[in-house]
């Protein structure tokens, strides 16, 4: 019996004179909603992970930040770390003022250890200081420029609490097509700042691999304590950026979820057209012994199937797509943006939500169908007076 049901019904649907249009724009609404939904969270999945990876390609994956300069915390907890074998870069970050010829422009200066230098900046020119790209092109200034640093933090007592200075020359630029990095951020070597600022003294420690997060966790915790160190993750970081990130694809969702009402709608009108055409069609199903408890279940596992099989096909074509984007498609985007290829990013949590979000609209809005259809012809003994 249900085979027959569903043939019969499917055939209904699909290929007779008499087929409801409505049904079919309704199967094409479920089938580009699964679609458009997982194409749209793996582009914009993919676009976030790349602004992240390039931020953590020069900040790292987390930090520790050292209190007390003048105590002996930071030679400590680098003895510790080599001994846990585990990679560190130390520096020393100090805000200051950089000045070229009348401009003057703030700066977050990193003096690094010319012997341990992160990936990202290794094989640049360390005998002065390295601007970020956006930086120089606010100061104006070119190779071998001289450059003087100025940090009001630091005075000279003798000569009337006159901020120190050192000059220095402009040995490279460095981009990384983040513009809160290229337009405030400095590198140098760590002599230097120790020589501005007068003390031999590391205030950071740096690291590029997460895999070593619960380790040094565990080692901060045992050794020493909060007024000394603080150690903050790149996420702690940059909490109002990943709070915004999460907000911008919270509110696309929700943006996607309100468009998949007007194809709720009409699944709503299909199906209430389709159900009241073929309701002597479940009269004759009545009558041939099937109960009307088995024809409404049937009923429903027919939306169900329906539904199913729409956001399977409309997600399986998109990963299809998507690879085929992912491994052909050429740089659409012009050549003033970072991504001239646009990025994909594919997870099991984008491919679910592209399945279940169309498919629970869909099972809502044909229950009410559905419902509406079984309050209307409570009784199929109507429907047969009706023909007789």
């Amino acid at each position: 019996m249900f085979y027959q049901f569903f043939k019969y019904f499917l055939n209904y649907i699909f290929r007779a004179k008499t087929r409801q249009r409505l049904i079919f724009i309704s199967i094409i609404g479920l089938f580009l909603s699964s679609f458009a939904l997982l194409v749209m969270s793996s582009v914009m999945g993919g676009l976030q992970k790349k602004l992240i990876e390039r931020s953590k390609k020069v900040e790292g994956e987390f930090l520790v930040k050292i209190h007390d300069e003048d105590s002996y915390a930071a030679v400590k907890l680098m003895a510790e770390l080599s001994t846990l074998e585990v990679p560190y870069f130390a520096e020393y970050e100090i805000e200051l003022l950089l000045k070229s010829g009348n401009q003057i422009s703030p700066t977050v200066l990193h003096g690094l250890e010319q012997s341990r230098l992160p990936d990202f900046i290794k094989d640049k020119d360390f005998k002065g200081i390295i601007l970020g790209a956006d930086l120089g092109s606010k100061l104006q200034i070119d190779f071998y420029s001289q450059m003087g640093l100025i940090s009001p933090a630091h005075t000279e007592s003798f000569l009337g609490d006159i901020p120190r200075q050192e000059l220095t020359e402009v040995s490279d630029f460095f981009v990384s097509e983040l513009n809160e990095i290229d337009l405030y951020h400095s590198w140098t070597r760590l002599a230097l700042v120790q020589n501005l600022i007068r003390k031999h003294a590391i205030n950071r420690l740096r690291f590029y691999d997460r895999s070593y997060l619960p380790v040094v966790e565990k080692l901060l915790k045992k050794e020493f304590g909060t007024d000394e160190v603080t150690l903050q993750t790149w996420e702690d970081v940059h909490e109002a950026l990943v709070w915004s990130l999460n907000l911008e694809t919270t509110v696309m969702l929700i943006l996607f979820i309100s468009m998949s009402f007007l194809i709720a709608m009409t699944i709503t009108s299909g199906f209430m057209i389709f159900f009241d055409k073929v309701k002597r069609d479940f009269a004759s199903f009545w009558i041939l012994g099937s109960s009307n408890h088995t024809l409404m279940r049937m009923a429903r596992n027919l939306c169900n199937l329906l539904s199913l099989v729409s956001c399977l096909i409309g997600v399986a074509i998109g990963l299809v797509f998507l690879w085929l984007m992912d491994h052909y498609a050429p740089n659409v985007m012009p050549a003033v943006f970072v991504e001239r290829k646009i990025p994909i990013l594919i997870t099991w949590q984008g491919i679910i939500m592209a399945f279940v979000i169309p498919y629970c609209i869909s099972m809502v809005f044909s229950f009410f169908s559905l419902s509406f259809f079984r309050k209307e012809n409570s009784s199929f003994l109507e429907i047969i007076r009706q023909v007789g």
